[in-house]
Order: structure tokens, then C-alpha cells, then sequence
């Protein structure tokens, strides 16, 4: 494993998830001794858009340039908090990171920050998911597709997994995943390999993998999202899912509308590393 990842990135934000994924890029950056880089972007959205200067000249505040500023101030400071306390706890556990507060658009700066990365993680929700608000429609959800590299989107607790489904089929994004599949065996010896194959109707071909981290692929006939996500919700808390961002076809539809991928994404709580 060591050399096959180089730089992991984490997206931070004040959230339990961020914490989370800081746990999870301290495992993957120590295992395989690649470059850890926790990022957090200060959203220009919040005080750069013209309903933030109407808002102000409403409510009678101070000149719309002095509260920017006051506002801009206080956004870096909380976000340098943040990354002080993830540092912190990569160093507990082993790691130094290297840490790199940005302003502007989130999709927009983490796009650019993971050109030269391998892998991606961020949380299911973030900071204000005590608002309902969930990954799908995000600015989460848009870097993931945005990025050309890897994504491992985490839930709110950090839970060293057992089992971990791979999806197979004869996409490069699915032999991308088979691989990350043999990384997480070689960082969790324990760890269960469950590669499954769904066969659609017609298929005479077969999965593109037969043994995957030294397991025999499981073929399965069915619809493909419901297959894998019962697979993973056997045991939901101690499950890793790995998947190609992609199927073997990325027709217009799949990639504007939202494919397998992402409908698998939006039902499961564990663990969802994305491969490209």
C-alpha cells in the first residue's frame, strides 16, 4: 500500500462528520505514509453575494464594507480553530498534517487543491446538519463530481469497518475500486473483502474481476442499487462500500441526472469511497 496513495485531502468544517474525516485521513495518510492536507474553504457565497449588502442597508448596519470585513475576520479565525483542532488530532494519532485555510467557492477551491491528490474525504453533512441538510444538492455533493480524484464520503462516527462491499463490473472506475479494495485489506488485515457482480438481464459477459483481494467475486441478479445496498445495510455500522463513480457506459444521462453511484450514495449511512 505504502506508495500507491501520495496525498489525501480532507475537507473540515465544524461539523462531528469533519472530525470524522480527519480520523479517517490519519488512518489512510499513516498506512500508506502519504502527504495528509486538511482544508477549509471560507465560503465567499456568505458575504461576497449583493443580498448580504441589501440585507445590511435594510436593517440600518454598519457601512456594508465594515461588516464584510468584521464578518470576514471572524470566518477566518473560527476556520484556523478548526484547522488547529483537526491538526491536533492527526497528531494524537501519529500524523503531521499540513493544514490550508482558502476563500472563494468550495466546489470551486477543493476542485482545485485536489488536482495533484489521490483521495478526497468529506463528511455525509456538514455544519449545519442540525438543519436537515444532507449531502444530496450540496456543494458536497458537486465537488465530488466535480474532482478527478477518489471520494470517501463519511458518516458521523468514526468506526473501524469489517466488511467492505466493492461493486464489480468492467468499468475502469469499478477496477479503480477493486484496487482500493486490496489498499483497505492491506490496512485492515481482518477486514472482510466482498466483491459482488450484478448480472443484468442479457449479460453473457463476465465481471471484469474474478478475485478481488484474493476473494471470489459474488455474481447476483437483480437491480444493481438495490443489490449493492442491501449488501452493505447487513451490517451497516461496520460496512465500507467501494464504488466506481461511473459504470462502464457514462452515457449524458448518467452523468447529468445522477448515476447508480450516487443513488447508492444517497441511501447508505457507512462509509462510501467513490473510485475514478
Amino acid at each position: 500500500m505504502k506508495g500507491s496513495i501520495r496525498k489525501i485531502v480532507v475537507a473540515m468544517d465544524n461539523s462531528d462528520y469533519s472530525v470524522t474525516a480527519a480520523c479517517w485521513g490519519a488512518h489512510l495518510a499513516a498506512a500508506a505514509e502519504a502527504e495528509l492536507l486538511l482544508v477549509h474553504v471560507v465560503d465567499v457565497r456568505y458575504v461576497d453575494g449583493p443580498w448580504f449588502a441589501d440585507i445590511c442597508g435594510a436593517i440600518g448596519a454598519a457601512p456594508y464594507e465594515q461588516v464584510v470585513q468584521n464578518l470576514t475576520t471572524a470566518m477566518t479565525e473560527r476556520g484556523n480553530n478548526i484547522l488547529a483542532m483537526g491538526t491536533e488530532l492527526c497528531r494524537e494519532r501519529g500524523v503531521t498534517a499540513k493544514s490550508l485555510l482558502l476563500k472563494g467557492l468550495f466546489t470551486d477551491v477543493i476542485r482545485d487543491v485536489t488536482q495533484d491528490a489521490n483521495l478526497l474525504i468529506l463528511g455525509r453533512r456538514g455544519d449545519d446538519y442540525s438543519t436537515g441538510n444532507y449531502l444530496i444538492g450540496t456543494a458536497g455533493e458537486r465537488a465530488i463530481r466535480q474532482v478527478a480524484c477518489c471520494c470517501l464520503v463519511v458518516p458521523r462516527e468514526y468506526v473501524e469497518p469489517s466488511i467492505a462491499v466493492v461493486g464489480v463490473n468492467d468499468s475502469g472506475p469499478s477496477r479503480s475500486a477493486c484496487r482500493w479494495a486490496e489498499y483497505i485489506h492491506q490496512l485492515l488485515p481482518g477486514i472482510e473483502i466482498r466483491p459482488v457482480h450484478v448480472k443484468q438481464p442479457g449479460e453473457t459477459g463476465e465481471a471484469f474481476e474474478d478475485m478481488v483481494a484474493d476473494q471470489p467475486v459474488i455474481t447476483r441478479e437483480g437491480d444493481p442499487e438495490e443489490v449493492l445496498v442491501n449488501e452493505c445495510l447487513s451490517d451497516p455500522e461496520h460496512t465500507i462500500c467501494l464504488i466506481g463513480a461511473t459504470g462502464h457506459t457514462r452515457t449524458l444521462k448518467e452523468l447529468i441526472l445522477g448515476t447508480l453511484t450516487f443513488h447508492v450514495l444517497h441511501q447508505l449511512t457507512c462509509p462510501v469511497l467513490i473510485a475514478r
